[in-house]
């Protein structure tokens, strides 16, 4: 009788790589009810207390032209551009990293979250 429940397992077909897609970011801090994937559509998108930044983010602790995230080789790459309070990485401050699906950033007081396909 179990014996009618067991199937064999068969082996996973080869599946394609899945080519880069668009990576967004998500804010998770500070939490407001209207955030919204912001999608980074450009293959460089500048983060910054500047309006002509891609990521415009209004607040003292952000430095006018902060950092500067941008597509390379199918991979995201966030780079700092010699701000005051520097950019963080899963919280460690660095100057430049490549990014990951889930990576946590930081620039200033706004954190969030790296997401792609």
């Amino acid at each position: 009788m179990l014996q009618d429940c067991w199937e064999e397992t068969v082996a996973a077909k080869t599946v394609k790589p899945v080519e880069c897609g668009v990576g967004c970011l998500l804010q998770i801090y500070p939490l407001e009810v209207s955030s919204q994937l912001i999608r980074l559509t450009d293959s460089k998108t500048p983060v910054g207390r500047e309006q002509s930044c891609g990521l415009c983010l209004p607040d003292a602790s952000v430095s006018r032209r902060h950092a500067l995230i941008e597509l390379v080789n199918n991979e995201y790459q966030v780079s700092d551009l010699g701000s005051t309070n520097g950019t963080m990485v899963n919280e460690c401050r660095l100057t430049s990293a490549v990014l990951k699906p889930g990576d946590r950033l930081q620039f200033g007081s706004f954190i969030f979250k790296f997401l792609s396909t």
